[in-house]
């Protein structure tokens, strides 16, 4: 791995990021069991930069499928499953100009029956229930984002409201429940903030948001979490890049 130019406007999470997606590239698809990578602390002594920075580099690669975690063992190359299509490569990055690290807040965390707007994603009966989640996601002492999901709930038992403040859903699904994580779908568009949106992002009622609806799935195309998240729009931004048809 190559050393990081510390005096670049990239921000150094995302220059361990796109190192650590080359050894992912170079590494996925090979056989044999699953190619385990450094750790936070052994990144953070090699970079020469705080585990944060590295954490955050890590957990953008969860996020995007490309790393997997096992609790009390270490992280994974993800196997290599090919994204859909008009999904492939998107990246959700913050704004440079928002300083400081993200954390969550857990704001609703029950079973509740799901409604049919995402009973359908999830191929479940009306009615049926599963665990509902709200998470707030904050950078430093500002807002930026809020996160609704519905887990179903054959993969929802172990989770808790302790390990959803700090780690991604899918990651969390993956290292409790032991299946893999094959892909996301996602939507991608404009909405203007709802009363209660304005209240918990601080922000005017109608203000612009950016709005991610998802459909995360299992091996063998198995629905598994589906929700959606708004962003405000003046601290995220996505990229991505599309297969040709």
């Amino acid at each position: 791995m190559g050393r990081l130019n510390k005096a670049a406007s990239i921000p150094l999470y995302v220059q361990i990021k796109e190192q650590l997606l080359i050894q992912i590239k170079a590494e996925q698809g090979s056989e044999g069991p699953a190619r385990r990578i450094a750790s936070e602390e052994q990144l953070a002594e090699l970079y020469e930069v705080s585990r944060m920075t590295v954490r955050q580099a890590l957990q953008e690669l969860v996020d995007e499928g490309r790393l997997y975690k096992v609790r009390g063992v270490g992280t994974f190359i993800a196997s290599g499953a090919s994204p859909s299509p008009d999904t492939a490569h998107l990246t959700r990055r913050w704004d440079k100009t928002v300083p400081g690290t993200e954390r969550k807040e857990v704001l609703a965390f029950q079973r509740l029956p799901v409604p049919a707007e995402w009973s359908g994603c999830l191929r479940l009966e009306k009615g049926d229930l599963a665990l509902y989640i709200i998470r707030r996601r904050w950078r430093d002492r500002i807002p930026v984002a809020i996160d609704y999901r519905y887990v179903v709930s054959k993969y929802a038992g172990a989770l808790t409201q302790e390990m959803v403040m700090v780690e991604s859903l899918f990651s969390l699904v993956s290292s409790h429940m032991g299946v893999t994580v094959e892909h996301t779908e996602s939507l991608l568009g404009a909405v203007a903030a709802s009363e209660q949106e304005a209240e918990w992002l601080q922000v005017a009622v109608g203000a612009p948001l950016l709005k991610r609806k998802t459909v995360i799935y299992l091996t063998g195309n198995i629905p598994v979490i589906a929700g959606e998240s708004v962003y405000c729009s003046d601290t995220y931004w996505y990229a991505f890049s599309t297969g040709m048809e």
